[in-house]
C-alpha cells in the first residue's frame, strides 16, 4: 500500500483530521469574566475560602522535594545498607563474574589502626 492508495477509512478520516487542524476560536472576555463571577458566588454560596496559596518549603528540605522525595531517600538508603551487609547469594556470583575473582577489602585492619603496619 502505497501514500496514494487511500481506503475509505482513509478519506473519512481526512475530514476529522482537517477539522482538528482548524484553529480554536477563544472564548470572548465576556463570556471569561461571566464563569468567573458565576464561580465567585458559588464559592461565596457554599462557604468556601479561597484557594490559598501553597506554603513555600525552604532551604535542601524544599530543594529535594518534601516529605515524599525524603521517605524515597531513606527506603533506599535503608534497602541499599541492607544489600550491603547482607548480599543475597546471586549479586556475590555477578561480582565474581565481572571482576574474575572474590574481592575482599579491609577496611579496618589492627595494623592500620595502631599505626604498626609493615
Amino acid at each position: 500500500m502505497t501514500i496514494t492508495d487511500k481506503t475509505e477509512d482513509d478519506l473519512l478520516l481526512d475530514g476529522f483530521f482537517e477539522a482538528a487542524r482548524a484553529p480554536v476560536p477563544a472564548p470572548d472576555a465576556a463570556l471569561t469574566l461571566r464563569v468567573l463571577a458565576d464561580a465567585g458566588r458559588e464559592l461565596a454560596r457554599q462557604g468556601l475560602p479561597a484557594a490559598a496559596a501553597p506554603r513555600a518549603q525552604t532551604g535542601w528540605f524544599g530543594f529535594i522535594g518534601g516529605w515524599p522525595s525524603l521517605s524515597g531517600l531513606a527506603a533506599a538508603t535503608a534497602a541499599g545498607v541492607w544489600i550491603g551487609f547482607a548480599p543475597p547469594a546471586s549479586l556475590s556470583d555477578v561480582t565474581s563474574a565481572v571482576l574474575g575473582d572474590d574481592l575482599s577489602v579491609s577496611v579496618f585492619s589492627m595494623e592500620n589502626l595502631l599505626g604498626t603496619e609493615g
